[in-house]
């Protein structure tokens, strides 16, 4: 379970909890990931006002359009999967063997930072239906408890606009 804050087109994982037993773990504190191929930022994303979110996939756009094709379908059923659910789910889009679940925390802001968490899990632990059914709502509650422990309310997700032939 890892913590991040968003930093233009990505997301910086700035903690981490590990498990004893998954080995090395990747990505690692203080390294970007991509927004747009991961729960983790699609979830900060999910927070932002709408025109910030715009601007930013405009900057996602112009930067990597290739990232871009690949991937806005899943970032921007993401991004409506936490305004439904309160998380959402990437099956190996960022690293194949790992799956991951993702929830917002908050919009810190005094420090104009955007936070989310995420946890991730080698694909071969899960089972069908399992990050949506019992992982993510766990993520969702987790995320519910932080921002209590921090005096955060809950974040409201905008809703957006689907630009689907962009």
């Amino acid at each position: 379970v890892s913590i991040g804050l968003l930093d233009g087109t990505a997301t910086i994982y700035v903690e981490t909890a590990r498990s004893g037993d998954v080995g090395p773990h990747f990505p690692d504190i203080g390294m970007p990931i991509p927004v747009v191929a991961t729960a983790m930022g699609r979830a900060a994303v999910a927070i932002l006002p709408a025109t910030q979110s715009a601007l930013l996939e405009q900057r996602i756009r112009s930067d990597n359009p290739d990232l871009w094709t690949i991937h806005r379908e899943n970032y921007r059923a993401g991004i409506r999967a936490c305004a439904e659910r309160g998380f959402c789910t990437c099956f190996g889009e960022y690293m194949t063997s790992i799956h991951a679940v993702g929830a917002p925390l908050f919009h810190a802001a005094n420090l104009k930072q955007t936070f989310s968490i995420n946890c991730g899990i080698p694909a071969y632990r899960l089972q069908p239906g399992q990050l949506e059914a019992e992982i993510g709502p766990r993520i969702r509650a987790l995320a519910a408890s932080i921002r209590s422990l921090v005096n955060e309310t809950e974040p409201v997700i905008e809703p957006r606009e689907d630009e689907a032939a962009t």
